[in-house]
């Protein structure tokens, strides 16, 4: 599978003369093309794009060059390149609906993830040497401690205040 590319996209007028986006339900659909009969009765109307088995991302080939759906959508709604990152706001990697995409840098998209503690609390963890639950959060590429406490739930609100002050509306609590 071709890696999907984060070059310059073609013109917001070239991908507006082949798709159409549907910003509520975040799809894109092919239009219909000059001359191109067979393209037309085939292609015209079906969803643009595809998600690849083991892939990431959505991605969409538009000639030749494989590009990353969310990053066609960008350019189709704004005009603009894409920014070095777009963050799916609910992390659903295939929601493309524009109210689900925001622009985002490698730090501010790293703070809206899942929770990936054993607790199931984001930013709760068991320490087996002193018997507590403990809780830190990653802060500009290091860890930083919030404290020792009594219950995962107790560690997991130490998160949950931290990330709203650092994080802001890129924090999440789950």
């Amino acid at each position: 599978m071709r890696r999907a590319a984060t070059k310059a996209l073609p013109s917001q007028g070239y991908l507006r003369s082949r798709l159409d986006y549907d910003p509520e339900t975040g799809v894109l659909t092919w239009k219909a093309r000059e001359g191109k009969k067979f393209w037309n009765v085939k292609f015209v109307g079906t969803r643009a794009g595809s998600l690849p088995k083991n892939a990431r991302y959505r991605s969409i080939d538009i000639e030749g060059a494989t590009l990353l759906e969310h990053r066609v959508i960008w350019k189709l709604v704004t005009g603009d390149e894409p920014p070095e990152q777009i963050d799916h706001i609910n992390l659903e990697r295939w929601d493309n609906r524009w109210e689900n995409l925001r622009e985002a840098d490698q730090s501010t998209n790293q703070m809206n993830v899942r929770a990936r503690a054993a607790s199931g609390l984001k930013g709760a963890h068991w320490c087996n040497t002193r018997k507590h639950w403990k809780s830190c959060i990653g802060i500009n590429g290091k860890s930083v401690s919030l404290g020792r406490f009594d219950t995962a739930q107790q560690a997991h609100e130490a998160y949950v205040r931290a990330a709203a002050k650092y994080f802001g509306a890129y924090a999440r609590a789950a």
